[in-house]
């Protein structure tokens, strides 16, 4: 049956506000934004314009003219342009196609893995004389691997065009482009011999290849569809080329001149991305020999310093099992997946190699070059803009397979002899994002309960990745412990850096890395910790960092608090000016949480700058308000949770209804969950609202797997035939198991952990007392409530390792559902 109205085109001057920088995550102003992205939401249609069509001075661009389509794969371009003088709105064109578009103009050679001849590489991999790379000379020897590695890897993998001219979308299979070609063939007979019969022929293979198009298409999709959640950068591909409006910016130099070789592109974006480092001297004239010889003699040594590394083969096993296939190929020209495949064959060579780089304190240039690739942040950053781009850095895989297994051994050390804050929660085993934010969400609704008042400073340090001193980051490395050949080979691998911008298939030249811990190694969050590992805690406040979020808690039960918190600014302040970072005061933020509505946040600075008082905080994606009410967070979550569930729905219309449960789990449910433990509700009208998403979901899904609308099972009934599990019960088995994490030890020597009290006698955790309804329903106290509430046999003996964490909450989750 045909479906009428299946290609619309919807647009015109909606007079609405909605901010649509971002397709995928449009902000709606008011209400009635709110009602027009539901009501486009639930018919299918979907925005494409991406420029804003309203600019008057003094005031922010706006999207008053919109475009919505019901089929994005159709829409080829979606360009605005100025419009007749004397309107304030501008022009829009749009290019719609009848056929599915092709996408870009650049060709490139990329290996073809699916044609890999295994027999040929493995004979020639034990045929290969690897014992020539055993010399005294670690150059020499690093570059005869590589020339035999890339050797084998073009004779054995082939190479094929990656013609962006003629770039199909990945589910025309051959038998398709058989069946095009015999179509186009036969029109052109019917005309050339004006027989009606072949032309009657033609339209039947018409037919025919459109529906093995619409068939195929289902088949990739719904394959792509279950592959979401273990391979996500699969299927986003897949819908960016949904997505894609084929939008190529226009780029311009200093003087408004555009720019259209991709070669100037490169150059330009090279110049921008240099612009963060740190140029100080200490770093760009920093000999690396004489100066870790120099910090062997001034810095004293620890008691039990770490000075050699000796790799095992389980290590590099461990190191090359997480080679992911989806990596870029770096400077070396060795491509992820080869090595992965090389491997089995060339293990004791490498590991050989490896050590030598260790024992002779040896990095290989090619170690020290990365190729950088723009990509667009988003988040209304026009696209022409080269500031809206951030650089991504390509290195080689030799290099980060090394670094793994040499960061597992400094991770070992640091942590076995706790040299790491214990505030730090980022890039460290059992630590992350939810323990920090469990931290501050049980420390502030502590002091809420003893009706003492909590002020959040939040801080940004600028480009703190990027404008590291190597001189201050290698002190800090050898006070830490680091000694001998290590710590020379670490001088090393810092300094002399450079790098490449990548753009269309074109390079730059090479810009030097003055500063910084290289982006995209293995090492260089943990060098990253090091360097803000010192910086200064005040007795009367509680320090929490991820990296460099920093995040600092004051309860203020005078007003000598206020000033000892502007003392501990202060401290900080000046740690960032002898430590060459610097503090963003306008994206750091002040805010006052107390259960008073009436109490002002007094005006804090850092140096003659003060800081924004705001009325709600973002910390590490969740938001906070005064009242640690969570309200504001869990509407932004459900206004998220719902768009995305309309892209899933739309997405997966014409799939397997398995299809729309694999991109529910993979992209909706995270939405809803992150972090959930720390910000659950126990408000009826919020947890309805969270429900109702999932409920939604339930909908959908029942519908089509029984193919019935009306009537509905109700939500409980739909939830066990389904075999789904509420989203509170889900938040309630989350909390278990992060109290699971600070009684099993994985989390020991935290404020957490230390807020958890056992009893002596019973051996059990003793529940706190809470005065207000709130706190009791914090995430701290509710995980202890809900975990005592469990069978004494069940949670005794307490928890003594992951293994038996994740046993208990899996029995607890059973009990809960009975």
């Amino acid at each position: 049956k045909a479906e009428p109205f299946r290609d619309i085109i919807l647009l015109g001057d909606f007079n609405s506000h909605v901010d649509w920088w971002s397709l995928e995550e449009p902000s709606p102003s008011d209400k009635c934004d709110d009602v027009l992205l539901d009501v486009t939401t639930t018919a299918g249609l979907q925005q494409v314009c991406r420029s804003a069509t309203r600019e008057v001075q003094g005031q922010a661009p706006s999207f008053l003219d919109l475009v919505f389509v019901s089929d994005i794969t159709r829409t080829l371009s979606c360009d605005v342009y100025p419009g007749l003088s004397g309107c304030d709105h501008h022009a829009i064109e749009v290019s719609y196609a009848t056929t599915l578009p092709r996408k870009g103009r650049y060709a490139r050679a990329v290996w073809n893995f699916h044609q890999t001849d295994h027999t040929h590489l493995a004979q020639l991999a034990h045929l290969a004389p690897w014992f020539l790379a055993t010399g005294e000379d670690c150059a020499t020897n690093f570059d005869l691997w590589c020339d035999l590695a890339y050797a084998i890897q073009k004779d054995c993998v082939p190479l094929r065009s990656n013609s962006s001219k003629r770039n199909r979308f990945p589910w025309i299979t051959p038998d398709i482009i058989k069946m095009a070609r015999r179509k186009r063939a036969l029109f052109k007979q019917a005309a050339r011999l004006q027989c009606s019969s072949t032309l009657q022929k033609a339209k039947e293979l018409q037919r025919s290849l459109k529906r093995a198009i619409h068939c195929a298409h289902n088949n990739y999709a719904h394959d792509v569809a279950l592959k979401a959640k273990k391979n996500p950068k699969l299927f986003w591909a897949y819908v960016s080329r949904l997505q894609s409006n084929r939008q190529h910016p226009c780029f311009v130099d200093n003087n408004n001149r555009p720019v259209t070789s991709p070669k100037d592109i490169a150059e330009h974006f090279a110049s921008q991305f240099s612009a963060v480092f740190n140029s100080c001297s200490s770093s760009t004239e920093l000999d690396p020999d004489t100066f870790t010889r120099d910090l062997e003699v001034s810095v004293p040594a620890s008691a039990a310093p770490l000075e050699d590394i000796r790799l095992s083969l389980a290590q590099l096993d461990d190191a090359v099992q997480l080679i992911k296939s989806s990596h870029c190929t770096g400077p070396d020209h060795l491509a992820p997946t080869f090595v992965k495949e090389l491997y089995p064959h060339v293990s004791f060579s490498l590991l050989r190699l490896f050590q030598s780089f260790l024992d002779c304190a040896f990095v290989p240039p090619s170690w020290k070059r990365a190729l950088v690739t723009p990509v667009h942040k988003g988040k209304g950053k026009p696209l022409s803009d080269l500031s809206g781009y951030r650089p991504i850095s390509i290195t080689s895989i030799l290099c980060r397979t090394f670094e793994r297994a040499v960061n597992q051994h400094l991770l070992h050390y640091l942590e076995n002899n706790n040299v790491l804050s214990a505030s730090q929660h980022g890039f460290r085993p059992n630590r992350s994002c939810e323990t920090a934010l469990a931290t501050v969400a049980h420390y502030v609704s502590s002091n809420l309960d003893s009706r003492i008042p909590t002020d959040v400073i939040q801080l940004d340090l600028r480009n703190a990745f990027d404008t590291l001193d190597h001189a201050i980051l290698l002190q800090k490395i050898a006070r830490a412990g680091v000694r001998g050949r290590l710590l020379l080979w670490m001088g090393r691998f810092l300094t002399d850096r450079s790098y490449r911008v990548l753009f269309h298939g074109q390079t730059s030249q090479d810009f030097p890395v003055p500063s910084g811990v290289p982006q995209g190694s293995v090492l260089g969050p943990t060098l990253f910790l090091l360097y803000v590992n010192d910086m200064p805690n005040s007795a009367g406040s509680v320090l929490v960092q991820y990296a460099d979020d920093t995040t600092i808690l004051a309860p203020i039960s005078s007003p000598s608090s206020s000033a000892n918190l502007q003392r501990h600014l202060q401290l900080v302040d000046s740690w960032a000016l002898s430590n060459h970072l610097s503090i963003s005061t306008q994206k750091s933020a002040a805010m006052r949480m107390s259960n008073s509505r009436n109490v002002a946040c007094p005006r804090y600075s850092l140096g003659d700058s003060p800081i924004e008082v705001v009325e709600s905080l973002p910390i590490l994606g969740v938001t906070f308000t005064p009242s640690l009410d969570f309200s504001l967070h869990i509407s932004n979550t459900v206004s998220k949770a719902r768009r995305t569930l309309g892209f899933v729905t739309r997405v997966s219309r014409s799939c397997d209804p398995e299809a729309f449960r694999a991109l529910y789990t993979a992209l909706v449910l995270p939405r809803l969950e992150y972090c959930c433990s720390v910000w659950s509700p126990y408000q009826a009208h919020l947890t309805s609202k969270l429900e109702g998403v999932q409920r939604r979901a339930t909908r959908t899904f029942h519908s089509r797997l029984t193919r019935l609308r009306e009537p509905l099972p109700p939500y409980d009934d739909r939830l066990r035939a389904l075999k789904w599990q509420s989203l509170q019960h889900r938040r309630a088995v989350a909390r278990v198991r992060l109290l699971c994490r600070l009684l099993d030890g994985s989390m020991d020597a935290t404020y957490l952990s230390s807020s958890v009290r056992l009893n002596k006698r019973s051996d059990q955790p003793v529940l706190q007392h809470a005065r207000t309804v709130h706190h009791r329903h914090s995430v701290l106290i509710d995980a202890l409530e809900n975990f005592l509430a469990a069978p004494l046999s069940l949670r005794s003996p307490l928890p003594q390792s992951r293994a038996d964490s994740a046993a208990f909450c899996r029995e607890f989750s059973r009990l809960r559902q009975q």
